[in-house]
């Protein structure tokens, strides 16, 4: 069994998204579509041709809205999960005076029983309790599996 670890890099790089850019490219380009064919129905309402796009354009530019709404509360908790977990490597690092390409973590977001790699070093961090996860403890710990993969995206 392999242990994966995330490292600070993977977290900086996780902030950009390009199908997000892909998605809102679809909403756009649906509604120019869409406004194009409300203008030509507009103009010639008895042809049914245009009505039916008209329907087809509002339809998909619905569900495209309706997609990307759910995906970008998805992308938002990310967002904040890796931003949340930059803030913690970077405050680890000052702490052990090394630098945040150096630590890796094996979770995506902060919880108490999490490992840190610093350097060759691993600690179990234990946070507060409080909401805003304002201070933490990491305690020197041992890899029963000293297998250890990096993510690479």
């Amino acid at each position: 069994m392999m242990t994966t670890m995330w490292t600070y890099q993977y977290f900086q790089n996780h902030e950009t998204n390009r199908i997000i850019y892909l998605r809102f490219g679809l909403i756009i380009l649906s509604a120019i579509l869409l406004i194009i064919t409300l203008i030509a129905y507009l103009r010639q309402r008895n042809n049914s041709k245009n009505r039916e796009l008209l329907i087809i354009f509002i339809l998909s530019t619905l569900l495209f809205v309706t997609v990307q709404t759910g995906h970008w509360q998805e992308t938002r908790t990310g967002f904040n999960n890796s931003n949340q977990v930059v803030r913690f490597m970077q405050s680890v690092a000052k702490a052990q005076h090394t630098t945040p390409g150096k630590i890796a973590t094996n979770q995506q977001n902060l919880s108490s029983g999490m490992i840190v790699k610093v350097g060759t070093n691993f600690y179990s961090v234990k946070f507060n309790n409080d909401a805003s996860i304002s201070s933490y403890e990491l305690t020197k710990t041992a890899l029963i599996n000293s297998k250890i993969s990096y993510d690479p995206k």
